[in-house]
């Protein structure tokens, strides 16, 4: 198992995946990038565009190709479910990955840092923290993404029972929505109810519902509940963020958005 602690993991979550290595006698790879960057990253990306999964994309887009070059491991099995695969436009459960794609990844993610930074300076240590990794080559072996679910299909609820009554798994109460591990979480919804209305956060729900993706109890908790705001107002202070909730969202409606940004903008959809 893998996973990349973004500084905002549930600790409920991190009890899961304690559960799960035991269960499976394995050890989990942690990647802990470097914080001050990447809480850089998550202010500018949350200021200008009341984003904040776009940071956590990135990883999970690089890290992971990174790691398997590293280790030499050929295969990475990629839990995206089968209307994600859809999205992403791979046509099949396979997605062999080369220098070429790896390198258009780091570009595109090197465009969004630079439109979150008017200094150029702060916008390219960023990017060396957070992306440059010189030591990949042309001649590396790149590895294979295996996506199980093109050909089982998902059922959120058939899924959540085989983990809760194997190995315990808890579903997070301190993550909000639909998210199962980044109490972060509860800010981005916020926003999003915030900045583009209530009905636009049902019928994301809505959508994920009818591809199977949540739960019953799932979809009603994250339309019935409202947010935690002393969980939200954690997270604005370990982003530093010092603002009131009704001014960070007015902040964010009014803020001047590259068009890098405004491309992400519906990235966690």
């Amino acid at each position: 198992p893998y996973h990349i602690d973004n500084g905002f993991v549930s600790d409920m979550a991190e009890n899961n995946m304690k559960k799960m290595c035991d269960e499976l006698e394995c050890d989990c790879e942690i990647i802990r990038p470097n914080w001050l960057a990447l809480k850089e990253i998550y202010r500018k990306l949350l200021l200008q565009n009341g984003e904040i999964c776009i940071a956590c994309e990135m990883m999970i887009s690089l890290y992971p190709i990174e790691t398997a070059i590293k280790l030499q491991i050929p295969y990475i099995v990629w839990g995206l479910t089968p209307n994600q695969i859809n999205s992403k436009k791979i046509c099949s459960g396979y997605k062999k990955i080369d220098y070429n794609y790896y390198r258009n990844i780091v570009d595109y993610y090197e465009k969004i840092i630079g439109a979150c930074f008017s200094d150029d300076f702060k916008s390219e240590m960023i990017k060396r923290q957070l992306l440059i990794n010189n030591s990949i080559t042309k001649e590396d072996y790149f590895p294979t993404f295996v996506m199980p679910f093109y050909w089982t299909g998902y059922d959120a609820t058939e899924v959540e029972s085989i983990v809760t009554n194997n190995i315990d798994w808890v579903r997070p109460t301190d993550a909000g929505g639909t998210s199962s591990n980044c109490v972060i979480n509860q800010l981005h919804i916020y926003l999003k109810k915030q900045i583009k209305g209530e009905e636009f956060y049902k019928k994301m729900i809505d959508k994920k519902y009818d591809n199977g993706e949540v739960t019953d109890e799932v979809m009603k908790y994250a339309l019935d509940n409202s947010e935690d705001s002393n969980t939200i107002k954690e997270s604005l202070g370990k982003l530093d963020i010092d603002m009131d909730l009704n001014t960070l969202a007015e902040h964010v409606k009014n803020a001047k958005k590259s068009i890098y940004l405004k491309m992400e903008s519906n990235i966690s959809q």
